[in-house]
C-alpha cells in the first residue's frame, strides 16, 4: 500500500502556488532592500551594555493621567498611549502611586 502511494507521487513536484507559478520562477532573486532607490545599510550588531531607562517627571505623569481620564471616545486612550510611547501598565502604576 505504501509503495503504491510512493510510486503515485514520484512524478509530482512539490505544492504549487494558487497562481500556478512554477517554484523556479518564484525562487529568483529580487532586488535587494525594501525599496530599489533606498540604500541598504546593514544593522549595527553592537548591543549597548545596558539600556537607558526613561524617567518621567511628576508633572508629565499628572498631565498624561489627566489626558487619559479625558479620553471618552473608543480608541482615544490607545492613540494617546501610542503617541506618548507608553503602556497601559504605566497609567495603572501612576494612578496607584498618585492616590
Amino acid at each position: 500500500m505504501i509503495a503504491a502511494k510512493i510510486k503515485a507521487t514520484q512524478g509530482i513536484e512539490g505544492a504549487r502556488r494558487a497562481t500556478e507559478i512554477p517554484w523556479s520562477e518564484t525562487a529568483k532573486e529580487k532586488e535587494p532592500g525594501p525599496h530599489p532607490m533606498l540604500p541598504t545599510v546593514p544593522p549595527n550588531p553592537e548591543v549597548p551594555e545596558k539600556a537607558i531607562r526613561r524617567r518621567f517627571t511628576a508633572d508629565y505623569k499628572l498631565r498624561i493621567l489627566k489626558q487619559a481620564d479625558a479620553c471618552t471616545e473608543p480608541g482615544a486612550l490607545g492613540a494617546l498611549l501610542r503617541r506618548e510611547g507608553l503602556y497601559s501598565s504605566n497609567l495603572t502604576t501612576w494612578r496607584r502611586r498618585n492616590n
